[in-house]
């Protein structure tokens, strides 16, 4: 069911590499990834330590709840976002990703993600 949702959202990402679900714990919920992508399980391991400093500097400079993470790096653009509490959703596509795009595409698989998740 996850997998389905991810892939979906993925191939209407253009040059989307993965698409993962990373537990809080940091361990890898369900993937979708292309060959020769970023591996899943590097992404969820060095992702979690990154959000509980977001989340961190949310709590402790009072900005409010964490909407998303973008990353952009000289190979590939990275968005984390919150599915709920526990769970985060991550999409990697080229470095040359539009992140208004991202943004609507993890939004939208983020909504559908939450309500699996009930």
């Amino acid at each position: 069911m996850f997998r389905t949702t991810l892939e979906e959202a993925a191939r209407r990402l253009p040059d989307c590499e993965a698409a993962v679900l990373v537990g809080r714990d940091g361990m890898v919920v369900e993937h979708w990834a292309v060959g020769g992508g970023p591996a899943p399980e590097v992404l969820a391991a060095e992702l979690t330590p990154v959000i509980r400093s977001v989340e961190a500097l949310c709590r402790n400079a009072e900005g409010g709840a964490m909407l998303e993470v973008l990353v952009r790096l000289s190979s590939w653009s990275l968005l984390v976002q919150p599915v709920n509490p526990e769970i985060f959703l991550v999409f990697v596509a080229g470095r040359d990703a539009v992140p208004g795009r991202l943004r609507f595409e993890a939004m939208r698989a983020a909504a559908r993600l939450e309500a699996d998740l009930r």
